[in-house]
This record gives C-alpha cells, structure tokens and sequence, in this order.
C-alpha cells in the first residue's frame, strides 16, 4: 500500500493532464471545455492542426497478437 509520500497511479495520471481539472467529471461543462481549450462546437481547424503538429494522431498503439500455436501451447503452461 502506497504511503503519502509515494504518488498513486491517480496521482501520475492527474499531474500528467495537460489541463488542470482535477475530476472533469464533477465539473461544469464550462469548466472543462475552457481547460481543454476549447468549445461546445469543437476546436475550429487552425487549432485542431496544430494540435496534431504537436501531439500527434489520437490512436491506440496496435497490440501484439499471439500466434494460434502460442495460444494452443499456453494452455499447458502451469501457473
């Protein structure tokens, strides 16, 4: 169990948002939206580019699949 010294997964992935509401959540819409930097009707188009200059594209690393032999072999391994 980690002490009050040691951060918390919630910790890092708070202290790593690059806006500063804490629980967008339980905040007004408003709130929020100015944190992110942007409108109920979305970034205009200058504003998303550069967003994807700087950031890049809003996808999930691919995940490695395992061969139908290493799935078949792993039902024999022993935990």
């Amino acid at each position: 169990m980690p002490g009050p010294e040691t951060p918390t997964a919630t910790d890092i992935a708070v202290a790593a948002r690059p806006y500063s509401v804490a629980d967008p959540h339980a905040e007004p819409v408003g709130r929020v939206l100015d944190a992110l930097g942007t409108t109920a009707t979305g970034l205009d188009a200058a504003e998303a580019a550069a967003r994807l200059a700087s950031h890049g594209p809003n996808t999930l690393p691919s995940a490695s699949r395992r061969s139908a032999l290493r799935r078949f072999l792993a039902q024999f391994e022993t935990s």
